[in-house]
């Protein structure tokens, strides 16, 4: 039997697709190993400079790891990416091909699921991508040329494979997309809204999850959603900025004040659910009074966290055109700034539940811990000699530990 190995880097998008490939590479009759594979897939991503430059990295290091595997290099790849340890690269809108450049093995695995889930890693929350491509080119990214148009799942295949993963026992599956808050039937009878009530209504796994969402497609009715304690109590933004001038410049449909109120409107009605958000720093064109003015509004909302990025300036993209590019050094101090500020808010926001109680997904142990995520993705680590793997079992949650909170069960 043929061994492959993957190594995904990149967004959650990335590792939904992965999922998809694993799974079809398993029901070719290849082994999935990280023991001596014949074949290394590293799936990359060119989205940054920092990006692209850890993906080239990754493939050095498996190349000189595996200095007889074939490696492919595929997934969010600009088209002129070149590296001479890699076998074969396919970008993205190749990668539907891949399977032609691989030797076929004589072994099929039978096609019950059950027989298939079982060589899968251990996992307790599945990756589901429902929707790919995007229209929105905004300014700076690159993501519009390497994925296409916008297409999305219908929602009788993502009902079908919500109920498939809830067979094979995972606990939780991952809405993700390149532009999720975009996601809609053909018939454009059904948005994500009407799309998770179905899921609600018509499946039983326990958990559901959104990944990022764009903050000007949630109205009052989708912040309903979240009454239901299956729709996990966690919101991502993809805010890059809460300056109106660069939102414009950026491209993005939104402004601060529409956004601010909507965030407030959301802490007032579900205060436990967290909020977290992407911001850009250095931006063409921005001043320290629009940074400071960014900066003003994160403290105000009191997110639980940021996710910061230094502007990357990608060829093709309209961005990179503008003259007045902030130095490198501007925009290493800014983003320090914002990750010093996130820091402070997600200690401040772990605190609040520091002696309450919540649900906790558990799916490794490490180093001595079980660890897990609350409903309201909080990291949790208990010390047990329980097997939790992949339960779902009440935690009082007592002090910060590291990048989370540690707790005891509360029926040991």
């Amino acid at each position: 039997m043929i061994k492959v190995a993957i190594y995904t880097l990149g967004c959650r998008l990335n590792f939904a697709e992965t999922e998809e490939l694993i799974e079809k590479f398993q029901k070719r009759g290849y082994q999935i190993s990280w023991q001596k594979p014949q074949i290394c897939l590293i799936r990359g991503c060119s989205v940054t400079q920092k990006a692209e430059k850890e993906t080239r990295q990754k493939i050095r290091e498996v190349k000189r790891k595996f200095k007889n595997s074939f490696v492919i290099a595929s997934g969010c790849l600009v088209d002129n990416f070149f590296l001479p340890e890699a076998n074969l690269i396919l970008p993205k809108k190749k990668e539907k091909n891949l399977f032609s450049f691989l030797p076929l093995s004589s072994y099929q695995l039978p096609s019950d699921s059950h027989s298939i889930t079982q060589l899968v890693r251990l996992r307790t929350r599945f990756f589901l991508k429902i929707q790919d491509g995007c229209q929105k080119f905004c300014s700076y990214c690159l993501v519009p040329y390497l994925r296409g148009k916008e297409t999305s799942l219908s929602s009788k295949r993502i009902i079908a494979k919500i109920k498939e993963k809830e067979r094979q026992g995972f606990q939780e599956i991952v809405l993700t997309g390149v532009n999720l808050s975009s996601w809609q039937e053909k018939s454009r009878a059904k948005d994500l809204k009407k799309l998770i009530e179905e899921i609600l209504s018509q499946t039983s796994i326990p958990r559901i999850s959104l990944s990022s969402l764009w903050p000007d497609k949630i109205d009052d009715k989708f912040i309903s959603l979240f009454q239901n304690p299956r729709l996990c109590s966690h919101l991502h933004l993809s805010l890059q900025s809460l300056s109106d001038r660069l939102l414009k410049k950026m491209g993005r449909s939104y402004q601060v004040k529409a956004i601010k109120n909507k965030i407030k409107k959301i802490k007032k009605k579900f205060p436990h659910l967290t909020l977290t958000a992407d911001i850009i720093v250095g931006f063409p064109g921005e001043t320290e009074r629009e940074f400071q003015e960014t900066k003003k509004n994160l403290q105000e909302l009191a997110l639980a966290k940021i996710h910061v990025f230094r502007y990357s300036a990608r060829v093709g993209t309209k961005a990179s055109l503008i003259e007045n590019q902030v130095e490198e050094k501007i925009k290493k101090r800014r983003a320090k700034i914002l990750l010093s500020l996130s820091r402070r808010l997600e200690e401040k926001w772990k605190k609040n539940f520091l002696g309450q109680s919540r649900p906790v997904l558990f799916e490794q142990k490490k180093r001595g811990f079980w660890q897990g995520l609350t409903d309201n993705y909080l990291k949790v680590f208990v010390k047990t000699q329980k097997n939790l793997a992949n339960q779902i079992i009440p935690v009082k949650l007592e002090r910060l530990y590291k990048d989370g909170i540690k707790g005891k069960l509360i029926k040991e």
